[in-house]
């Protein structure tokens, strides 16, 4: 029930989608990969301290960019969900399309963008690769980046 009320209420390209409950990184992780299919474009989410998913509006959005509405205050990085700030914990966005040669030094295709903002969540960051052409299954990857900007993905969830 919460889901759909969230998918009525939900307006893709101005507001956000929190995902509650029982679940939640499953379905948001269902719902970011099927809306990135059919846009081709990157969503990011933020993982809240309360256990909730908060994907961020679309708006501004392209193939290889997704914008993260963070606020941040003193150390912590908050998310503005619905006029409350929630303390983020952790980020999740997806890559529609993983493209290069499968190699130990970047196979997931990360940007500078992607690097700068796993430094704000002690190195780690979350892809959902959509697609690739280097033999990178679809599926959620933990990064986790070192200070030479090499990346180890670990598959935490498959499609």
């Amino acid at each position: 029930m919460i889901g759909l009320l969230n998918h009525k209420q939900h307006d893709p390209n101005n507001r956000g989608l929190l995902f509650r409950g029982k679940n939640a990184r499953t379905r948001a992780y269902n719902y970011m990969r099927s809306r990135s299919l059919k846009t081709k474009y990157e969503l990011s989410a933020a993982y809240l301290e309360n256990g909730e998913v908060f994907v961020f509006k679309e708006k501004g959005n392209d193939f290889k960019t997704s914008h993260n509405h963070f606020v941040k205050k003193d150390v912590n990085i908050y998310a503005d969900v619905n006029g409350r700030l929630v303390r983020v914990t952790g980020l999740v966005h997806t890559h529609p399309f993983v493209h290069g040669n499968l190699t130990p030094d970047n196979p997931l295709s990360l940007s500078e963008s992607d690097f700068k903002l796993a430094s704000d969540f002690a190195q780690t960051i979350d892809i959902i690769v959509i697609k690739s052409s280097n033999g990178v299954g679809a599926g959620v990857y933990r990064v986790s980046t070192s200070g030479n900007g090499l990346v180890y993905p670990q598959l935490i969830f498959n499609f």
